[in-house]
This record gives C-alpha cells, sequence and structure tokens, in this order.
C-alpha cells in the first residue's frame, strides 16, 4: 500500500506518535478509522505493536521508529524505552501528555521550512514516562489537559496544536517546574544531559527511580510507599535524587536521626534502631538495596546497634559461635564464659544475647585451658575438686577469673585457714576436711566459712595438700548441716525452681540475703515466694510456652522484675500481674 503523504523524521517519535502525525498529515483527524484503513489497531500502536509497520508506511527508518517505541512485558510488569527498563507503573498511555513549549518550537520550525505546523508537530516518546513531570529541555510541567476547558487530552484525535474540544491554542506555555529525577531519567534514555549520582548509575533505571523514592521517603520522615509501580510523588523524587547526588551521606543523617529518637524500650537490632528503612528496604532483597546496605551496616556497627563480626546486611564473617555453643565448648556456664569473653575483650559492642557474632577459635580454647589450669591448681594447692572449688568460688573465698588470680586467692585462703589450725598433734577420730564434709553432708564451702571464724577445731595433718591437709572432727561438723530454715543457693535454687545462676544473681543484687551462717533463712524464702512467680510456672498454670507468656504479659505492659540478661529467668511481682495467679487468663 502507498500512502500518498509521506513524514519527515522527528526526534524521539514513537509508533503511535508517527500514526497521529501521519494521520493529520493525510488530513484525517480520525485516528482509528485511519488506523484500519491502514491495516493496523490503534491499540496495538499505543502498546508498541505495530512499529515497523507504522514506519514503513510513514517513510521512517524502522529501526529509529521501533528504538522509541515501548516492549511491553506484561507478565514482568516491565516496559523497555530506548533500551532502559521502567517498571509497566512508570509508563502509561491513559491520556496524551506534552510539551507546549517543545510543539511551539514544532511549529517554529516548520514554518521556516514553509510547512504546515501539524506535519512536524511529533510526540516525544518520553511524554509517556510518568517519572518525568517535566520537560527536560524546557523546565516547565508536561499537561495532559486542555488550559481552557480541561477536557483530557487522547489518541482517537489526531490533532496535536488545538483542543480537540474547544479548539484552544495547545501551545500555550505552562508552569515551570523544577524536575531533577525527570531530568535525569530523561538523560538515561538518551535525551539532554545531567548529573547522573554513582549510587544510581549501576541500577537498571526502574530501580533507580524506586530508590529515589525510597531516599526522598527517608528524607522527609513518610512511611514507605504501599505501591509497587515506582513511580515517587514530586516531592519525594527531588529529595531523593538530591540525596542520592550526595551519596553516602544523603542517608547518614537520616540514620543519625532515627538512632537520636529510638524509644528506650524499643527492641534490639536493626528494626528497633531503624524501622522501615532496614525492615521493609535495607534488610531485604530488594535490589535497590545494594548501593545503601553497607552504608547503613557501618552506622550500626559505629553506634553499636549491632556487632562488628555479625552476619547481618551482606557481612560474610568469619565463621561465628554464640556464647551457648563457646561456654559449651569451654565447659563453663553461660554467664561465666560470658565474664571471661569480656575480660579478654572479645565480645564486640553491640552483641546482643542470642545473637551468633565473630568469636577466635583461640579465645574459646584459651577458655578451656583456663578452666583446666585452674582446675590443676586447685588440686595442687586446695587438694579439692570440682564440686568443692564452686562452691569455695560461690562463697567469695576463691577467684576464678584466671590461674594467676586463683593461685594467689587459694594461697591467701590457706594462709587464713593455717591461722585458725591447733597447735599440736590431731586427736584420735578425725579425717580430712574433704572426708569429713562428705561424711557431715556439709557444703565444704560452709565448713572452711566457720573454720576462718574459729568456731570449729582444726589441726594440721603431714598428709595431703592445701585443705586435705586439714583433719577435722566429723562430730564437729554434723551441726552445720543444713536446717529448715535456712537453705544454701542451691538447695533454693531447686525450691523456688530457679536456676543457680539466678539464685546468685539475686544474692548479688540483695534481694535474697545471706545469714551469718550462709545460708539464706526459709522465712526470707516464703517472702520471696510470695511477692514473685517464676514465669515457667506461670506459663504452666496459664497453659502457654514461656515466650508466649513473656509476650502477651509486655503486650499488657507487665514486665519481669528483672531484666533476662542479668538474671536468666523471667520472675513477675504477683502485685502486677491482673489478677490471682492461677485464677486469671
Amino acid at each position: 500500500m502507498t500512502i500518498p503523504l509521506r513524514l519527515r523524521t522527528r526526534p524521539q517519535e514513537p509508533g503511535h506518535g508517527a500514526l497521529l502525525r501521519l494521520s493529520a498529515r493525510n488530513g484525517r483527524h480520525v485516528v482509528t478509522s485511519f488506523a484500519t484503513s491502514l491495516g493496523v489497531q490503534l491499540r496495538d500502536a499505543l502498546a508498541g505493536r505495530d512499529a515497523a509497520r507504522i514506519a514503513e508506511l510513514s517513510g521512517l527508518s524502522p529501526t529509529a521508529v521501533a528504538w522509541w517505541s515501548p516492549v511491553v512485558s506484561a507478565p514482568d510488569r516491565l516496559v523497555t524505552i530506548a533500551g532502559e527498563e521502567l517498571s509497566l507503573g512508570d509508563w502509561s498511555i491513559a491520556r496524551r501528555r506534552h510539551c507546549p513549549e517543545c510543539l511551539l518550537a514544532d511549529v517554529g520550525e516548520a514554518q521556516r521550512l514553509g510547512l504546515a505546523g501539524d506535519w512536524l508537530a511529533s510526540h516525544r516518546s518520553i511524554w509517556d514516562v510518568r517519572s518525568i513531570a517535566a520537560c527536560p529541555e524546557h523546565g516547565v510541567a508536561l499537561v495532559d489537559a486542555c488550559h481552557a476547558c480541561s477536557a483530557p487530552l487522547g489518541w482517537r484525535d489526531a490533532r496535536r496544536l488545538a483542543c480537540p474540544n474547544c479548539r484552544a491554542d495547545l501551545t500555550v506555555p505552562s508552569t515551570p517546574l523544577d524536575d531533577p529525577l525527570g531530568r535525569y531519567v530523561a538523560a538515561r534514555l538518551g535525551v539532554g544531559h545531567f548529573e547522573r549520582p554513582a549510587v544510581l548509575e549501576d541500577l537498571p533505571l526502574r530501580h533507580a527511580v524506586r530508590m529515589c523514592g525510597k531516599l526522598g521517603r527517608a528524607g522527609l520522615d513518610a512511611a514507605p510507599e504501599n505501591s509497587t509501580a515506582g513511580v515517587p510523588a514530586l516531592e519525594f523524587s527531588v529529595e531523593g535524587f538530591r540525596r542520592a547526588a550526595a551519596g553516602a551521606a544523603g542517608l547518614d543523617d537520616v540514620l543519625d536521626r532515627l538512632l537520636a529518637r529510638r524509644a528506650g524500650d524499643a527492641a534490639d537490632g536493626l528494626g528497633g534502631a531503624y524501622g522501615w528503612l532496614h525492615d521493609e528496604w535495607l534488610g531485604t532483597d530488594d535490589p535497590t538495596t545494594a548501593a545503601y546496605r553497607h552504608v547503613l551496616r557501618d552506622h550500626a556497627v559505629a553506634n553499636g546497634v549491632i556487632a562488628a563480626d555479625e552476619e547481618r546486611l551482606g557481612a560474610s564473617p568469619a565463621p561465628t559461635i554464640n556464647l551457648t555453643q563457646a561456654a559449651a565448648g569451654a565447659g563453663v556456664a553461660i554467664e561465666r564464659m560470658r565474664r571471661m569473653l569480656d575480660d579478654a575483650g572479645a565480645i564486640p559492642p553491640g552483641s546482643r544475647r542470642g545473637v551468633p557474632f565473630a568469636l577466635d577459635p583461640g579465645v574459646v580454647a584459651l577458655a578451656g585451658r583456663r578452666k583446666g589450669a585452674i582446675r590443676r591448681a586447685a588440686k595442687e594447692v586446695l587438694g579439692v575438686g570440682r564440686s568443692a572449688l564452686m562452691g569455695l568460688a560461690e562463697a567469695g573465698l576463691v577467684d576464678l577469673s584466671d590461674e594467676e588470680g586463683f593461685r594467689a586467692s587459694a594461697q591467701r585462703l590457706m594462709a587464713a585457714v593455717g591461722r585458725q589450725l591447733c597447735a599440736g598433734s590431731a586427736p584420735g577420730r578425725t579425717s580430712s576436711l574433704p572426708v569429713a564434709t562428705v561424711a557431715a553432708s556439709v557444703p565444704m564451702s560452709r565448713v572452711v566459712e566457720v573454720l576462718l571464724q574459729g568456731c570449729i577445731p582444726a589441726w594440721q595433718d603431714g598428709d595431703g595438700k592445701g585443705l586435705a591437709a586439714v583433719v577435722v572432727r566429723t562430730a564437729d561438723l554434723c551441726p552445720l548441716r543444713v536446717r529448715p530454715d535456712g537453705y544454701t543457693g542451691a538447695a533454693a535454687a531447686q525450691s523456688l525452681g530457679l536456676h543457680p545462676e539466678c539464685v546468685r544473681a539475686l544474692i548479688r543484687d540483695g534481694t535474697l540475703v545471706r545469714g551469718a551462717d550462709s545460708l539464706i533463712a526459709g522465712p526470707d524464702l516464703e517472702a520471696f515466694r510470695s511477692a514473685y512467680v517464676v514465669g515457667g510456672e506461670l506459663a504452666r498454670e496459664w497453659g502457654l510456652s514461656p515466650a508466649r507468656l513473656v509476650a502477651e504479659l509486655a503486650d499488657a505492659g507487665i514486665r519481669p522484675a528483672w531484666p533476662l540478661a542479668t538474671h536468666r529467668q523471667a520472675i513477675f511481682r504477683r502485685s502486677d500481674l491482673p489478677g490471682p495467679v492461677g485464677t486469671v487468663h
């Protein structure tokens, strides 16, 4: 088929733009009927189909027209223009937009060539891109309605210089508009030149547009977008592009602001510190996170939000281990392992309970060697085993922080015991101190404390080492047995249903008080039981898991009486609970 009147090449013209101009060139204002006469459909042309056919009929280069025509992939929600991918939501042909200044320039060029204005007044492909709000060449807002009658501009009428509804002149200038993101998008499409921030360069254009929207929302304290279209509002695009141009500094001050107003009871970690910025953006697998994930990580580490060697935000640290694993490997209690690692400076700032962090295996091995060295020293200096050693340490009679400290404290203990020994030979029916404590069912720490007070007689025996060289009469120890109204720390833990470490913490903070006999009085234990309830006991009564119990009570504003980090177990004041335990749930 031969078209009598064909077209001159115009910049950035897609297939549907060429169809409108060809229709006007041939004096046909109704585009739909004109397209049908050519064997094409307007709806297909608008979707980027038949671009090569329209170019051939118009006498234009099919390659050039196809380059500026959209290639739509509906399943992927993508559209490609000029070799760049855009989100399908960032491209719209629902209404025909234009720049009045560009149309006026087309008319001026046509007049210089002695042609009618409609012959050269062409549609630009970039006018269909929603993230371009203003003409990158003239800096005025793109318009999609008549300035006189407000009628929307469509594609069915070929006239581009006058409103099809009221015939008003469409080349009347529109409002100037600063649109930095639009100029950037146009530059990526090959139209004009504009600053191209480094953080956006490696991203597909659709992701670069979305990143500017997220940066803008973060900078203006707005909530995250609910739509995935990736077309930020102008205020967000301007702010976001400004921050993208500033590089890492464009996000740093946002992070500082979020951290400064972090609530005192906010959850530990990145989500509690940075909110949606982490939970819905930089902490996800969103393709736009790569440029800023390291900025968030550096900020979090510098401010103690996370440990430097945590496997977070794309970091690949050395093999990690948590305190439970470290303690198990060293054969020591968790709290003791933490103290040992603290002493060694091995726990990084920002580490949180239950979160693995990089730990030098040599430090764990050193802890194991320290433990073995202290046990060997206990045999050598005191002549006691592990159980007796731990009892002496719990009573504060020896120091287990390291071998050197232990040896010094053990020697001081033996010197103090030596000053209390009776002169002369031991009478009959005596046994070594370790043997006598077992026979009398009295903890060695209790016997040693009473011995240091000069309340029981003891003698030096030539055999054995340390405390094993001290002999006593078993009958003198029997009165030291645990009385019904007195409890050792272990017995108190068993009675209250607590972990021994928790009882030791309660003793340290003064909640449970030891008497002169180093025992916790029975009435004190009963007073504690009346005032407090253990979370595990409460969870069983209410038919909940301990974790669910703590969460539900926290939602009701009820928190444990002591932090879990120091006391290991959730203990609640009965007065804080909503009713008598066991009756309300």
